[in-house]
């Protein structure tokens, strides 16, 4: 959800995701209509492909993101961790 923020403008957000969810969506018809015609080996190693491609193209964006701040004067790029949304920092206390 901070990619989207980052890099879709919040007043056409949901117009572009649902753009990008139409080719998706004939992708998964046509592949779930034909899944008869491919092995199950096949559509595994199609989805480990897909699955990698997708981890390289959000490490480049990560590492985009990164060098932009960088160049920017970011002093807290080089520490910022990212927490999933509603973390809560939980403390010790002994009785």
């Amino acid at each position: 959800m901070m990619m989207r923020s980052q890099y879709i403008p919040e007043e056409a957000r949901s117009t572009i995701m649902n753009l990008f969810r139409i080719p998706l969506n004939i992708f998964v018809c046509v592949v779930l209509y034909n899944v008869n015609a491919f092995p199950v080996t096949i559509m595994f190693g199609m989805c480990s492909i897909f699955l990698f491609v997708a981890s390289v193209l959000q490490k480049r964006l990560m590492s985009h993101e990164f060098e932009t701040d960088m160049k920017e004067g970011d002093d807290e790029a080089e520490t910022r961790t990212f927490e999933p949304k509603g973390a809560v920092e939980h403390s010790h206390t002994s009785m």
